[in-house]
């Protein structure tokens, strides 16, 4: 600040707002590094606590101003009667610098509302606070200081001891979260009501450790500690107040070949997933070689195995029945002799490579679409007997898959087994989506085009055929067929445990053409085709609801009055 910026005969001590800065002053934020200034302020501080003016010592100063000036005005030798706590007088260039600069500071700062003593959390305070909404809270004895401040986050509250930043302190709502820069410790409090907390308290053990400590309202805790084991691997243990404590694993096991297993793959295995591509050869050493617990190892290879089993027990000619033995042998021999083990494991695995690749499993558990084959019949009874638990179990029992990856596929109701070869399920012409569907449709095909239809003996294709024909070949069940006009009651049959049904547009005279309907119950065009077969998936006391085998992931919706006008065939199973 230049000697011309200051009147020193002119300089008017109440245009410093005294009561602006009656909160206090920290060093860093008014000196911002000038040495000059730095210098007069170090003579000012005068209290226990260093880098900051107090209330009490911005009084004194402002009042050893008033004794010396004249009139509210200070001169250059006036101000040279000032001297710092050594009685050393200050240079009263210094002195203008210093009080212009508080001009400024006063200037820029938002203007104060009041200071007081006041109690705090049981700490006796001087509460100073602000018209933004900022308080600042400082200890009796200068050693401890707190400055709060509202944000979009919550209230913000930075904690100083001695000088040193110790604490954020955020509160938002019920959630109290404090942030100890000391420890690296950081605690979260949520005030569940009438007396009762949750805490929760993060800790930094070490570089490579995390530990939660959770504290319920009953007093009782567990620990949870996050720790990485290897650079891909994680270790999550629990421990509770019982003194029980568990394991488990986050990220990726290496194997011997230096690919990489996810654990989370591994677990969706397990569970049953469809993909078995993920399990293949080199899983068992990449379990045993990690740094799991014992106990997590069993745990996951026994979950392994047990899948394995499980899947290729539905593999046509193929017994797991050695794998399961010589899983027992390796688990009763704590993990030893792992050779048997694995050779027999991988050999399961190449045989279930080949379901996968095949694109077969034995289930219908896909949604799928017809093709341009005219089997809407047949696709609608498969469909339907999928809804219900047994005739699903039933549908899926026919099904098996040999160890080349080809379909065996049994018609119940005339005892007929056929091979559906990989070649013949390429053929697009037949259903997409679930494959297994597919190998039915050609099944079906071949039976009728050696024997005919069971109800029509002039029907030797898989084309446009009827319900109760493919009721019959699947389940060897007798179904219902009724063509007239439909009413309620017939609809009330829909909603009854255990009756599977599909419906068609068969009359001529209803309407021969798409029927496209504009107030259907969902209130978009849709089009219903003639001669076409639905699976019934239900209905209630206003409506019906269809499945089209075009597209069976989709349900469609119609009122009873719709159903009623356009549909005139229905044909019903009784489980």
């Amino acid at each position: 600040m230049a000697d011309k910026d200051i009147n020193y005969k002119k300089f008017h001590l109440n245009n410093i707002q005294w009561n602006r800065i009656i909160g206090g002053i920290s060093k860093e934020e008014f000196c911002k590094g000038d040495k000059k200034l730095e210098r007069i302020f170090d003579a000012l501080d005068s209290d226990d606590v260093k880098g900051r003016l107090s209330s009490a010592e911005i009084s004194a100063f402002s009042e050893a101003l008033a004794i010396y000036a004249k009139d509210d005005i200070l001169d250059k030798k006036e101000a040279k009667q000032i001297r710092d706590e050594n009685g050393k007088r200050l240079n009263s260039k210094k002195i203008f610098e210093f009080l212009e600069q508080l001009k400024e500071y006063q200037s820029k700062d938002v203007e104060f509302v009041s200071t007081r003593t006041a109690v705090v959390d049981g700490r006796e305070v001087e509460l100073t606070e602000y018209s933004d909404g900022r308080t600042e809270e400082v200890s009796l004895d200068g050693t401890w200081r707190a400055e709060s401040r509202n944000t979009p986050g919550g209230l913000v509250k930075d904690v100083y001891e001695n000088g040193r930043h110790t604490q954020i302190i955020t509160k938002t709502g019920c959630i109290t979260k404090i942030k100890n820069l000391i420890n690296n410790i950081e605690t979260e409090i949520v005030d569940l009501g009438s007396g009762l907390q949750k805490k929760t308290i993060k800790e930094q053990i070490d570089f490579d450790t995390t530990r939660f400590t959770y504290i319920y309202p009953d007093n009782t805790q567990s620990i949870m500690e996050y720790k990485n084991v290897t650079p891909t691997l994680r270790e999550i243990s629990t421990s509770r107040s019982d003194g029980t404590k568990n394991f488990k694993y986050e990220g990726r096991l290496l194997a011997p070949d230096d690919t990489y297993f996810d654990i989370a793959g591994i677990e969706q295995y397990i569970k049953g997933s469809k993909s078995y591509y993920c399990m293949g050869p080199g899983i068992i050493p990449a379990i045993l070689n990690s740094p799991m617990n014992i106990e997590n190892q069993k745990q996951y290879l026994r979950g392994i195995i047990e899948r394995t089993i499980k899947d290729s027990a539905e593999m046509e000619g193929y017994s797991p029945e050695n794998l399961r033995q010589e899983f027992d042998k390796f688990l009763n021999d704590e993990l030893q002799n792992t050779a048997s083990l694995e050779a027999l494991y991988n050999e399961a695995t190449e045989q279930l490579g080949i379901i996968y690749n095949s694109g077969l499993n034995g289930k219908i558990d896909n949604d799928f679409e017809q093709g341009s084959v005219g089997d809407c019949y047949l696709l609608a009874v498969i469909k339907s007997l999928t809804l219900n638990p047994k005739t699903a179990q039933e549908l899926d029992d026919s099904i098996t898959v040999d160890k080349e990856g080809n379909a065996i596929v049994t018609l119940k109701g005339v005892d007929k087994t056929y091979k559906i070869t990989q070649a013949e399920l390429e053929d697009s012409n037949y259903s997409s989506g679930d494959k297994d569907v597919r190998a039915i449709e050609i099944a079906v095909e071949k039976y009728l085009q050696q024997y005919g239809d069971p109800f029509d003996s002039s029907d030797f294709t898989l084309n446009a055929g009827i319900e109760k024909s493919a009721y019959f070949l699947l389940t060897g069940k007798r179904a219902f067929e009724y063509n007239g006009k439909i009413n309620n009651s017939t609809i009330d049959k829909f909603m009854q445990e255990g009756t599977l049904a599909c419906v068609a547009i068969q009359s001529e005279g209803n309407q021969n053409g798409e029927i496209k309907l504009h107030s259907n119950s969902h209130h978009y065009e849709l089009t219903l085709e003639p001669y076409h077969s639905y699976t019934v998936a239900g209905a209630d006391k206003e409506k019906v609801y269809l499945i089209n085998p075009w597209d069976t992931s989709n349900t469609i919706t119609l009122s009873r009055e719709e159903f009623i006008k356009y549909f005139n065939n229905v044909t019903i199973m009784s489980v």
